[in-house]
């Protein structure tokens, strides 16, 4: 007597919503958890589709939501992984579909001030081997840095009779430094943001003080710690903005933007 064959039944899942993704296309969403940073992510399939329609694959599609197309587009590869858990292949996939190509560099200006040395001095050798970077990338560095400190342009330093005259100034005004902060130099010595953070973080240097980006470092640091002590005040849902403003001693407009920078710091 021939045994009978029973056909296994389909998974049963359970649709949870509709999405729109970054890209305007709707999916059907099946699958979702938050991160530990509090992003969401979803899985699914697109709209009106299963695996019994054909092409379609029996396994969930990650959903290019807006939350991670703008953690893709303002972070590197390894670090939208470390935050979503998002395979690289994958994450690659959706850069691709962002239109942005595996050269693409971002913007960091905390970077940008703690290594300006090298990249005002070193050759495009010393920093391929230093960081990792192409000719095309160090001159975009280069130029954000210029922008930045407020230079016309940034080239290698030499030893110039107007270096001589700056070490001479240096010292001449060497008493008037202390306590002085980059904007205090920029204003009272009429003096570009470049030349104010040199010379502040010379200062600092000889008298063991923190530099200008260690100082922005601190600062971020205070105001993320605040940010997260004063959460469920900022998002507080029984308050109006003017209410929160008043209660935390800020603007209305400044706590619209504190908002906003605590949501990307969760997201972060």
């Amino acid at each position: 007597m021939s045994k009978k064959h029973h056909r296994k039944k389909p998974t049963k899942h359970l649709k949870i919503k509709v999405l729109q993704d970054a890209l305007g296309e709707y999916w059907d969403v099946y699958e979702e958890r938050t991160t530990v940073n509090g992003l969401q992510i979803y899985r699914g399939w697109h709209y009106g589709c299963t695996p019994a329609d054909e092409g379609i694959s029996p396994v969930f599609s990650y959903i290019l939501t807006h939350e991670i197309a703008e953690l893709i587009k303002t972070n590197p590869i390894h670090y939208v992984y470390d935050k979503t858990g998002i395979s690289l292949s994958v994450i690659a996939k959706m850069r691709v579909k962002l239109s942005i190509n595996r050269n693409f560099v971002y913007r960091n200006d905390q970077w940008l001030l703690e290594n300006q040395d090298s990249l005002l001095n070193d050759s495009y050798k010393t920093l391929k081997n230093l960081f990792n970077l192409t000719k095309p990338q160090v001159n975009q560095h280069r130029e954000w840095l210029s922008d930045l400190l407020g230079i016309a342009k940034c080239k290698r330093l030499r030893n110039t009779k107007h270096d001589d005259e700056m070490e001479q100034w240096f010292r001449n005004e060497y008493e008037n430094f202390k306590g002085m902060t980059v904007q205090d130099l920029m204003d009272k010595y009429n003096i570009s943001k470049y030349l104010a953070i040199k010379t502040h973080d010379k200062y600092q240097q000889m008298n063991n003080g923190a530099s200008y980006a260690e100082t922005l470092k601190i600062a971020k640091n205070e105001q993320a710690k605040w940010l997260l002590e004063n959460k469920s005040t900022l998002f507080s849902s029984s308050d109006t903005i003017t209410a929160i403003a008043e209660k935390l001693n800020k603007s209305p407009s400044q706590i619209s933007r504190l908002r906003k920078k605590l949501k990307k710091e969760l997201i972060n």
